[in-house]
């Protein structure tokens, strides 16, 4: 894993052992821990480490970089320890899906994104679905994201229109 050394390049910083890392790494393997062992205990200068859970391993931050493990079951039962950290206001979400050529619309979308001070997403699809791009909408207040969605569809033919999905509240 090259994780935490490529974090340590690109923000110029050294990778150092980090103590605590390694006595949990020296509580596991004892006398049979080696030098590769002790690798996992390197990491970005600066790093903190969040500790809860059922596994004894923390969840590394850098900056605000949060470093899970790759094996999906350590992740979810990681990721259970920080989700509080990426808890906010809410955002409000709509999705309108077209028959159109993303270039056609583009124009329509920056006026639309402007005007009504929300994001725009753009996604082309290149499989067999039943739209050629999904546009997202999506502000922190509901009223802009349907008002917006109400000038795109009023902005666009109705062979373009696939279907409006209704207004999601996400966090």
């Amino acid at each position: 894993d090259i994780t935490l050394e490529t974090l340590a390049r690109a923000w110029d910083v050294p990778l150092v052992l980090d103590p605590i890392l390694a006595d949990i790494l020296h509580a596991h393997f004892g006398a049979r821990i080696t030098d590769d062992h002790l690798r996992m205990a390197r990491v970005p200068e600066g790093t903190r480490l969040v500790s809860g859970g059922p596994i004894a391993w923390p969840v590394m931050c850098f900056g605000n970089v949060y470093i899970l493990p790759g094996v999906p079951e350590i992740f979810r039962a990681k990721f259970d320890v920080i989700a509080d950290t990426f808890q906010g206001q809410a955002f409000y979400l709509r999705n309108l899906y077209l028959n159109s050529d993303e270039g056609e619309i583009a124009p329509l979308l920056r006026r639309i994104e402007g005007a009504f001070a929300v994001q725009i997403g753009s996604y082309p699809r290149i499989d067999r679905a039943d739209h050629r791009v999904r546009i997202t909408v999506e502000a922190r207040s509901a009223a802009p994201v349907d008002a917006a969605m109400e000038a795109l569809v009023a902005g666009l033919t109705v062979t373009e229109i696939v279907r409006v999905d209704p207004p999601l509240n996400t966090r």
